[in-house]
């Protein structure tokens, strides 16, 4: 007899340092070979209608803020040479989709996070699941 193999899911639950610690590291250096921020100006005019000064703060936590807390989508683009100008963004929805592939799809990236033990290929790898909706680079 042979093996039956099955495809399954589970019901994982990502917290808002996951998300923040994986798209630091993947602006911050593990992803920073094939994009670019080209517009932060919703991003910047959300934290300015709260009230919450930009001045001296990374942009990855600007990032962070408006997406997490204020549902906002910020843009990504193509920075690579072969670039066709392919334009992508980044939300709260795509953020649980990416989360959702990974822990899908790329089972020792997911576990890696999980435990805590993740490096910049795997942010990158999480980011460009996030942003391209799967792996393109790298």
């Amino acid at each position: 007899m042979e093996n039956l193999e099955i495809e399954y899911k589970r019901k994982e639950t990502v917290s808002p340092e996951d998300f923040r610690d994986l798209l630091t590291t993947a602006i911050e250096g593990g992803s920073n070979y094939w994009y670019l921020l080209p517009d932060l100006v919703e991003c910047n005019k959300w934290h300015e209608e709260r009230g919450i000064s930009i001045s001296g703060v990374p942009i990855v936590d600007r990032i962070f803020n408006y997406v997490w807390d204020g549902d906002g989508s910020v843009p990504i683009v193509d920075g690579t040479e072969s670039s066709d100008d392919e334009a992508w963004v980044i939300s709260r929805d795509t953020v649980r989709d990416g989360f959702t592939r990974l822990a899908n799809y790329y089972h020792e990236e997911w576990d890696q996070i999980k435990a805590g033990t993740w490096d910049a290929d795997v942010a990158d790898v999480w980011f460009q699941l996030t942003v391209i909706g799967t792996v393109q680079f790298g």
